[in-house]
């Protein structure tokens, strides 16, 4: 009995050290790319060997700069830290990982000039300037307009812009009998044309960086006029009607104050001169913290000493996106979206085109952004290192 089970014993021992050692050289062959197993072992182990590529880290030379690009809606001379970079409506630069871009874009049809300051706490910045462009206006002679306002208790004048968003805007200006006379007693004249026009803001203060902020976006311009005209005691109202005004967001006006929202798209105010009001959205920026993301994959690395790309992801990314007013905050805080922001790493490899792995790893800060007491999630893409495993050089055949 003992003497079977001895037996037993010495059978299931072998075919277990027999099981062990083929599965060993097949994981060792599998690794190596060799198409069959291999009893011998230092022919094996020749063979590893020569599938390899021998790459130094001192080999890798790794990219100290990142990547940015400029595109105006019009063309512009573009100056970046006091130097002019170019007379057209793009541009794409470079500059050492942490730069302040001062850039200046002067647009060559209109001289309207847009300044902005943009941090490269990223990779692939994408920048955008956004030259002032006019909504359509309707005129009315101040003499109609009164015979109007006389019959009908008011008068309404309006502008409308398609081009300013995607979604239009129409604006209105409803004068009284009284403001009307009232605004001729301080200068206006029967024969002047009254208009409203909604137009792009003069200026944008929103600098493009990772700071948790509470600011104000200049969303638009109304253009009164004829301007400078007085209503005395008496006052106009304007109200602006468009998809983007939500009845959960907070808007203000320069000499005005918060501005009431008369319903889920409309907001309305009373003025008491004619001239230029700026719409802002009022934002809050509260920081999240921040984690990373992983990826990988392998270079293709020929001989020479070869410049080799790679993308790494910037700006932002949120769920929401049917506002263009929220859009438009967010794009000018923390750049547009892209996954396709080229950096270049040099490989030096004096033997043979050599497959190496790679292994990117990029943080993404997490936000709250508040316009008013609609709460977004927004994820921002920040700066990125890259590893090179060079100790696993594998020859490509």
């Amino acid at each position: 009995m003992n003497k079977k089970n001895n037996c037993m014993k010495y059978i299931k021992f072998s075919f277990g050290a027999m099981l062990c050692a083929a599965t060993c050289m097949f994981s060792s062959c599998y690794e190596s790319g060799l198409q069959s197993l291999e009893l011998n072992t230092d022919s094996l182990k020749n063979q590893e060997e020569a599938t390899t590529v021998k790459i130094n880290q001192s080999d890798v030379t790794y990219p100290t700069d990142y990547t940015y690009s400029i595109t105006a809606n019009s063309s512009a001379d573009i100056v970046v830290n006091n130097s002019k970079v170019t007379q057209g409506s793009s541009y794409k630069g470079s500059a050492k990982v942490g730069t302040l871009l001062n850039i200046e874009a002067t647009s060559r049809s209109t001289s309207e000039t847009i300044t902005k300051m943009v941090t490269l706490d990223a990779n692939g910045k994408k920048i955008v300037i956004d030259f002032q462009r006019d909504g359509s206006k309707t005129n009315k002679k101040v003499s109609n307009a009164l015979n109007s306002a006389a019959t009908d208790g008011a008068v309404t004048i309006y502008g409308t812009s398609k081009q300013l968003y995607s979604n239009a805007i129409t604006s209105y200006i409803t004068f009284s009998e009284k403001a009307l006379n009232a605004a001729i007693s301080n200068g206006l004249s029967t024969e002047d044309n009254l208009l409203i026009q909604p137009k792009n803001p003069t200026s944008s203060t929103i600098a493009q960086n990772l700071d948790a902020v509470t600011e104000n976006i200049d969303l638009l311009t109304i253009t009164t006029s004829p301007e400078n005209i007085k209503l005395g005691s008496e006052t106009a109202t304007i109200a602006l009607t468009s998809e983007n005004f939500e009845k959960n967001m907070s808007f203000s006006c320069e000499g005005i104050g918060k501005i009431e929202m008369m319903d889920a798209h409309t907001i309305q105010f009373d003025v008491n001169e004619l001239k230029d009001y700026t719409i802002t959205a009022d934002v809050k920026v509260e920081y999240n913290g921040t984690d990373s993301i992983t990826d990988g994959n392998y270079f293709k690395v020929p001989i020479g000493n070869q410049d080799i790309t790679y993308y790494t992801k910037s700006g932002y990314t949120c769920t929401y996106t049917s506002n263009d007013f929220i859009n438009k905050y967010l794009k000018a805080k923390f750049g547009e979206y892209t996954d396709k922001a080229v950096r270049t790493i040099k490989i030096r490899n004096t033997q043979q085109t050599a497959s190496v792995r790679y292994e990117i790893c990029q943080a993404v800060h997490h936000y709250k952004v508040y316009f008013g007491d609609m709460k977004l999630d927004v994820d921002v893409y920040g700066g990125d290192r890259i590893t090179v495993f060079t100790a696993e050089a594998k020859i490509v055949k």
